[in-house]
């Protein structure tokens, strides 16, 4: 189903999204509705591809029908939507190794006396493409990123300063926050456990 389509009168205190925002084209739209369906200081919490090469984001988007973002856009929109980036860790050299293991795990499949010679083909075309991912993540052309943010704008209105709407935001997850931060950290790990 499409997050788009959604609605819902409840309000969460946390939205969680792996490898999905890159299936969303209107990344304005989405971060709409990501700020309508949380509570005042609830958290988004995104782990997705970004890149700023725009050969790679072509590539990237007509290999997989879907639209990578920038993650200086994707902070941008954040802002624009009430959203205050409060965290943004990078995983890319965490993600690289999965590629490498796809590219070799299509190789040893190609390999294998059993496979009819168009299975073969479809194989070795994927290893190469692991590979290719593989080398963009380790030269950084692509990145794998944990972002954070928190709804903001319920308790101040629209604020037009970009350095205000981060600063706010550092404050109000800094205080609203602190006493569950590592709960939700806990947590986060047991979410990272279940994927």
């Amino acid at each position: 189903s499409n997050i788009l389509d959604f609605s819902s009168p409840k309000r969460y205190d946390v939205a969680f999204g792996v490898e999905s925002f890159c299936q969303i084209k209107d990344l304005d739209l989405l971060l709409k509705k990501m700020h309508d369906l949380l509570k005042e200081n609830g958290s988004l919490i995104i782990i997705d591809y970004f890149t700023e090469d725009s050969a790679f984001k072509e590539f990237f988007d007509r290999y997989w029908c879907c639209s990578i973002h920038s993650r200086e856009e994707f902070k941008k929109q954040l802002k624009l939507n009430g959203l205050a980036l409060v965290e943004d860790i990078d995983l890319t050299l965490n993600q690289a190794p999965f590629w490498d293991m796809s590219a070799h795990h299509s190789r040893m499949l190609s390999i294998e006396a059993e496979i009819d010679e168009k299975e073969k083909n479809r194989l070795i075309r994927s290893e190469e493409f692991h590979k290719f991912m593989f080398q963009k993540f380790i030269n950084r052309e692509a990145e794998y990123r944990l972002l954070k943010a928190v709804r903001i704008w319920s308790l101040l209105g629209p604020l037009q300063a970009k350095n205000e709407i981060t600063e706010v935001g550092r404050a109000i997850f800094m205080r609203c926050e602190s006493r569950i931060f590592m709960a939700a950290h806990t947590r986060w790990r047991l979410l990272f456990v279940g994927l």
